[in-house]
């Protein structure tokens, strides 16, 4: 089993290096940035608010990994196996990349969709931004679970 700590800054780095290419011109950005009308930052002010924005995710995103190492360990019985997953998994100190990368599939479809959904709806978000976000969200928390999974 590895620290926490350690699993969890390497789920982040993964996450930030997803989001970047994930965002970046040349995969999702542009569709992304037209659906929130945004425009590339060009003005010194504009690329300072823009790497606020970037600190503000990487510490956002140390908080939902934490919440997810807290809600994999409540889920795992002093056996080591997953509650929800599998009754009949064998003992081991970890849940396993792929039992992770289930729970991330899990956490998106039952928390994250529909928070998004209802922004969609009500807020009236835009849809094309929200589907990028949102698929976005889905590799972050499956490669976020695997590497979890894979190493508490």
């Amino acid at each position: 089993m590895t620290h926490p700590f350690l699993a969890i800054l390497l789920a982040v780095l993964a996450s930030t290096v997803i989001g970047a290419l994930w965002y970046a011109p040349f995969l999702f950005g542009n569709p992304w940035r037209a659906g929130l009308k945004l425009s590339e930052p060009k003005t010194p002010e504009e690329k300072a608010r823009m790497m606020r924005g970037v600190i503000g995710n990487i510490l956002a995103t140390f908080l939902t990994m934490f919440g997810l190492v807290a809600t994999i360990e409540l889920l795992k019985p002093a056996n080591g196996c997953p509650l929800m997953f599998d009754v009949k998994c064998p003992t081991a100190p970890a849940i396993g990349a792929g039992h992770g990368m289930l729970f991330g599939v899990a956490v998106w479809l039952f928390f994250l969709v529909p928070t998004i959904l209802q922004e969609i709806f009500f807020e009236q978000k835009n849809i094309k931004a929200s589907s990028v976000t949102l698929a976005y969200r889905l590799v972050e928390l499956i490669v976020a679970g695997a590497i979890l999974g894979a190493l508490l």
